[in-house]
């Protein structure tokens, strides 16, 4: 009995001992980890004397000056020779950084070892699904990781803080390091993009600042004690002007005026009105538009209809496919590669509602649709025209045709469909509500004759309701020697409330430019007539702005645009092959006709944004609402059709003017991006 005392006590005592020997190895590791005098991540003890893959006297590392270990990995069929002056240049960046070290250098030393060569059958693999094929295991937790594509256009990407794709370009793999690092493409903490934010973090910077490439640089946030906000934003600065001359290069060209030795005025709302205190403005259209409100409606075949109702009603009106089974009916929108229906391949149109909080079912409108459509709220309905197909499929027997339907309680037929215009002929229409008065009038353009022609509906009373159309007149310039109004690709056409005028928007070759945009300005003659008064070129005689698509403008009548309002052109990117998807673009009017001639175009969204058919948008709740058919390398979202409630490019938020990125990085991006 007491020999089994003794025992348990001495089994706790040597418990004791351990335990107490335990704690003291764990607190001297936690020192020794601790103890990172250059505050780059890696401990002292390991750049001294080595940690795993880390060899001091190989890599040139030190506890005094910052260092980051970067691996390296290249798709199969590349040569190390290839990236080696990218890397060069990487070094060379990091090395310039004014980061101060302790042992009197500055920058941060990026060492570089090689990954894990691929496989050929890994030539396509998407980098995020390599990281356990290229990433060396005894490196992970210890450096930084790039899988370097073999093309140098720019394009990148981070999936977690240790491992990226990138082209072969030096800027890009410098940006993508910098989202492993912790930075993002706006000021950190501002979910609001900023003009002010002059990292190469921020598209608007990331190949050139100032006009310069060789310029471009992480931010040291000059700007970051400033706060803007887009809904009320003043136009005086205080900053010298020699400070903010950045502004007026690409890809912002503000206009800038000094008021002193520490003010500067920028034109915000691009007016020429300078020192306005509170303006409202998209300020931060470098990059793109950015449109916000998305909602995703499912499969579409073509181009949508965006009509905005009373109250708070939003119709989209859209073409899909039809199929007995839902599955296939699917499978044939994601494969789908036409811009829109056609006669020999036609389908549906739908309609869906929004009320301000959710979306109504798909409501069938119309079958055999068998091309392009345009759809309009007038005189308390909904009017749509469009090619219908014959149950027999001959294209030379599709004819356009116009439709109503009531919208309460539910969307349903009224009247129609009524021919208007002979079968065969694929003409496109366009439906434009004028409210001084409040009448209807059909535009039509027609491919053959390239000519644009229009006439006057009613809708008369009676069970059934019939829809009547006036006589089709051609229209004219209004000159000494009128001519007809001619477009090399589809039209659209917009009331100007303001002006008590239709804004008609055609194409036309320009010299070797094809679908150059021309804006016209129609006004009512004698018996009721319309004639272009007068008409510009989108962007002026030497502009670029252009579509072969149809386009969509859209009359925004907020002051905030000018005195009558503004503007917005939106347009799918120029391609000859009209199937073939593109990014789409808006052209906005702005008030300073010195910057190409007062209008400013910007893609929309990003770069990734793409569609195959022309877009729709209408000023919806003092915002613009935009609707695309989606196109993307992810096929599952191929042809969905997203609807966007706030595409002004607009945004109510306050915006974190810049962001100390040198800093963030030597206090907290090199230590904690590791996950130690």
């Amino acid at each position: 009995m007491f020999t089994v005392f003794v025992l348990t006590v001495r089994v706790a005592l040597l418990t004791l001992v351990l335990a107490a020997f335990i704690a003291v190895q764990l607190s001297r590791a936690q020192r020794m980890i601790a103890d990172d005098t250059d505050n780059d991540g890696l401990p002292n003890q390991w750049e001294t004397s080595g940690h795993g893959p880390i060899k001091p006297g190989e890599h040139g590392c030190s506890p005094k000056r910052a260092d980051m270990f970067l691996v390296i990995c290249i798709r199969p069929g590349m040569t190390r020779a290839q990236v080696e002056p990218t890397l060069n240049e990487v070094k060379r960046f990091f090395r310039a950084l004014p980061l101060a070290n302790p042992d009197g250098s500055r920058g941060i030393n990026v060492i570089t070892v090689w990954g894990n060569d691929l496989p050929d059958s890994d030539r396509k693999t998407e980098y995020d699904k390599l990281y356990e094929k290229c990433m060396p295991r005894e490196w992970r937790g210890l450096a930084h990781g790039v899988l370097i594509e073999p093309h140098t256009g720019g394009g990148g990407q981070t999936s977690r803080s240790d491992w990226s794709g990138a082209s072969n370009d030096w800027v890009t793999v410098v940006h993508e390091l910098g989202h492993q690092l912790g930075l993002e493409h706006a000021p950190r903490g501002s979910a609001v993009h900023s003009p002010l934010y002059t990292s190469l973090m921020n598209y608007d910077y990331n190949y050139s600042f100032n006009g310069d490439p060789k310029l471009v640089h992480f931010s040291t946030g000059k700007f970051a004690s400033l706060r803007l906000n887009e809904t009320a934003v003043s136009e005086v600065l205080p900053v010298p002007i020699t400070d903010l001359q950045f502004l007026s290069k690409s890809p912002y060209e503000f206009r800038l005026r000094s008021a002193g030795p520490t003010t500067t005025h920028v034109d915000w709302n691009r007016n020429g009105v300078f020192g306005e205190t509170s303006v409202k403005a998209d300020i931060n259209d470098g990059y793109a538009v950015v449109v916000r409100g998305e909602h995703n409606l499912g499969k579409c075949a073509g181009s949508p209809s965006l009509v905005a109702g009373t109250g708070r009603d939003l119709i989209v009106v859209y073409p899909i496919m039809t199929d007995t089974s839902r599955a296939v009916m699917d499978d044939r929108h994601r494969n789908y590669e036409k811009a829109g229906l056609t006669p020999e391949s036609p389908g549906n149109l739908v309609a869906r509602t929004w009320d301000g909080s959710t979306w109504s079912a798909p409501r069938l409108l119309l079958g055999s649709v068998g091309g392009d459509h345009t759809a309009v709220y007038a005189m308390g309905h909904l009017f749509v025209a469009t090619t219908l197909s014959t149950r027999e499929g001959r294209p030379e027997q599709a004819y356009p045709a116009l439709s109503c339907f009531r919208l309460s309680p539910s969307i349903v037929p009224h009247a129609g469909p009524e021919s208007i215009g002979p079968r065969g002929d694929r003409v496109s229409p366009v439906l434009v509500a004028t409210r001084l008065p409040e009448e209807l009038w059909l535009f039509v353009w027609s491919p053959r004759t390239k000519s644009v022609k229009y006439r006057r509906v009613n809708l008369a009373d009676g069970r059934p309701a019939r829809i009547e159309l006036g006589p089709e007149q051609e229209l004219r310039t209004l000159s000494e020697s009128p001519v007809l109004v001619t477009s090399q690709f589809p039209v659209h056409a917009v009331y100007d409330s303001s002006l008590e005028r239709i804004i008609l928007v055609t194409t036309e070759r320009r010299g070797t430019a094809n679908g150059r945009i021309r804006v016209h300005t129609l006004g009512r003659q004698a018996g009721g007539r319309w004639a272009s008064l007068h008409s510009r070129l989108a962007r002026g005689e030497t502009g670029d702005a252009a579509t072969a698509a149809r386009p969509c403008i859209v009359h925004d009548p907020s002051t905030h645009r000018g005195a009558y309002g503004g503007y917005l052109i939106f347009v799918k990117g120029f391609v000859a092959d009209s199937d073939q998807p593109a990014n789409p673009w808006v052209v906005r009017t702005v008030g300073d006709r010195t910057e190409w001639d007062g209008w400013r175009p910007r893609r929309v969204g990003n770069e990734w944004f793409s569609t195959r058919s022309a877009l729709s948008a209408t000023f919806y709740q003092g915002d613009i609402a935009l609707a695309m058919r989606w196109y993307g390398e992810d096929e599952k979202g191929n042809n969905d059709l997203l609807v966007f409630l706030q595409a002004s490019g607009i945004e109510d938020g306050t915006m974190i003017a810049d962001h100390d990125d040198v800093s963030y990085i030597r206090n907290s991006g090199l230590r904690r991006s590791l996950g130690r």
